[in-house]
């Protein structure tokens, strides 16, 4: 949806959501802070005292706030990268802008929203996963309550590429299909996270290797191009990769294709 965000906040606080907020304009007290951001699946909006910085990579707008400048500057040159060598793999980054909130806390990792994150740590690969999801799941939507892996293992897939950390391939004897929706998995977080996530990515993997890397990367990102602002089902990413059937082979016995 087209969407625009307004959100006022105490003067001294910074905002950080979806859209690449303008400059704020000042109300008595308090700022306020306007976006927009053309097709959002759904938003993120962060406030705080966060110390912000801005950059331009190849195009998008980069803002990264943490609430220590150390941490800031830590990862503004993670993300940065993340959004280059990412857009090499899979296409153009498909916003205009990426704005990334640090917010206290010490459990890690993050979660996505189109054009924007939350992160919980400086970590590299938590933010090139994080990062990727603005391919797989904020641009190419899936539903992620029956086909979670349509979005986690390709942001899995595309950390470990990028991070050159190949998922082990014993993940692909690990019990269980990896097209299972959420429900499947009842209360057992684990085996979600082992499924979905590791043997789904390094059933990626070595359908890439099978299928040979340059050809399963050109083919990858015309399945992003053919499924962009649309929501994809296993059947789509099977219709894209046809003419490599080693690979459809590795996936079906891991149980991601039917």
């Amino acid at each position: 949806m087209d969407t625009t965000l307004t959100v006022t906040a105490p003067a001294a606080d910074v905002v950080i959501m979806s859209g690449g907020p303008r400059t704020p304009r000042r109300d008595g007290a308090n700022r306020v802070w306007r976006a927009r951001i053309p097709a959002a699946r759904d938003v993120s909006v962060a406030v705080g005292p966060f110390h912000v910085s801005d950059t331009v990579v190849d195009g998008v707008a980069l803002r990264v706030g943490s609430y220590t400048t150390a941490s800031r500057n830590t990862l503004m040159p993670i993300f940065a990268r993340a959004i280059r060598e990412l857009s090499a793999r899979f296409g153009r980054y498909p916003f205009a802008s990426l704005s990334i909130a640090r917010v206290p806390g010490s459990q890690g990792g993050g979660i996505e929203y189109p054009a924007s994150i939350q992160m919980q740590s400086e970590s590299v690969t938590d933010a090139v996963h994080e990062t990727a999801h603005q391919w797989f799941y904020a641009m190419v939507g899936n539903s992620q309550a029956l086909h979670p892996w349509l979005d986690e293992a390709f942001a899995e897939y595309a950390e470990r590429l990028v991070d050159a950390r190949p998922e082990a391939a014993s993940w692909l004897s690990y019990r269980g299909d990896v097209d299972r929706s959420i429900e499947s998995y009842g209360t057992d977080s684990y085996d979600y996270f082992n499924v979905t996530y590791a043997k789904g990515a390094a059933a990626l993997e070595a359908a890439r290797t099978a299928a040979g890397r340059s050809g399963w990367d050109r083919v990858m990102r015309c399945y992003v191009a053919a499924n962009a602002w649309q929501i994809a089902v296993p059947a789509d990413f099977a219709r894209a990769i046809t003419q490599f059937p080693a690979a459809i082979a590795i996936l079906r016995r891991a149980g991601a294709l039917r």
